[in-house]
């Protein structure tokens, strides 16, 4: 799994999603934060590298997809203010109202 993009699912698999293990991050980091403890208080650190995977919460996975629906709620949005359009036009046919300009 990679890092370049952002992980969905749980990260429980200790050889790839682990890197800074497997790759020795950790390891260089520790070596690192001895030196400076030694060097600023006189006092050599003998305690180890103590690692915990974060928790992570359980994976529910949103199928949802609003591409789909989107042609769907497009034309059901538009089909009542047309129906009622055309409705009200054949109305007015059938009275045989006009708008008329008054000429003064």
């Amino acid at each position: 799994m990679s890092d370049s993009y952002r992980a969905l699912l749980s990260r429980d698999s200790p050889f790839i999603d682990l890197k800074y293990i497997t790759y020795g991050f950790s390891f260089l980091q520790e070596a690192v934060d001895r030196a400076i403890i030694r060097l600023t208080t006189n006092v050599t650190v003998s305690s180890g590298i103590q690692a915990q995977q974060e928790p992570f919460p359980c994976v529910n996975t949103d199928t949802f997809n609003v591409k789909v629906f989107l042609a769907l709620l497009n034309i059901l949005a538009w089909m009542v203010p047309s129906s009622l359009l055309v409705k009200n036009v054949v109305w007015e046919k059938e009275m045989r109202l006009k708008v008329g300009v008054v000429e003064m």
